[in-house]
């Protein structure tokens, strides 16, 4: 390797295999939204404690976040079709979850949807809290691409520095 193409990052690597892909038909066994949710965290928890920078980790950690919510509102509204009522399963087959990522109309569905067949439950449920949560993040990522169209729409001259941007948490709010 020359001190040159070193310089230059331009030094050509042996591709070494990340991951171990078994042979013949597979299918990855993960529970995805606690990896959305736990990674988000750590990334937060991160930035809140100066180990990460809010303008470079925050933003993947509330994109992280982002997505739990997403797969949390779609398992609630995939689940809760199999119900008729809070006291029948249904026996037909149910209605699919549609492939969106608008949070906005997947919590409208959830509450169209699920109160009947919650009964007396949906009433102790946040719901306040969850539409201001919904609300925070549609603003920040309204289409579940902001962190891509962040990274390659901004240029070098109008990105915030990593340091810049702020995280707050409902503490720091007081």
């Amino acid at each position: 390797m020359s001190g040159e193409s070193s310089r230059l990052g331009t030094v050509k690597w042996k591709h070494v295999p990340f991951f171990q892909v078994p042979p013949g038909k597979w299918k990855i066994g993960a529970i995805w939204d606690l990896a959305y949710y736990e990674t988000a965290e750590y990334v937060i928890q991160g930035v809140l404690e100066r180990r990460l920078f809010p303008g470079v980790h925050g933003v993947v950690g509330v994109f992280l976040f982002r997505h739990f919510v997403e797969l949390e509102l779609k398992y609630i509204l995939f689940h809760s079709r199999w119900l008729k009522d809070n006291q029948t399963n249904m026996k037909e087959d149910i209605e699919a979850i549609a492939r969106i990522h608008n949070l906005d109309r997947l919590w409208a569905d959830v509450k169209a949807e699920t109160p009947p067949k919650f009964g007396d439950t949906w009433k102790t449920f946040d719901i306040a809290f969850i539409d201001e949560v919904v609300k925070e993040l549609t603003a920040v990522d309204p289409v579940s691409y902001s962190a891509t169209t962040v990274r390659c729409s901004a240029s070098a001259s109008t990105r915030p520095s990593p340091s810049s941007t702020s995280i707050t948490t409902p503490s720091s709010r007081r």
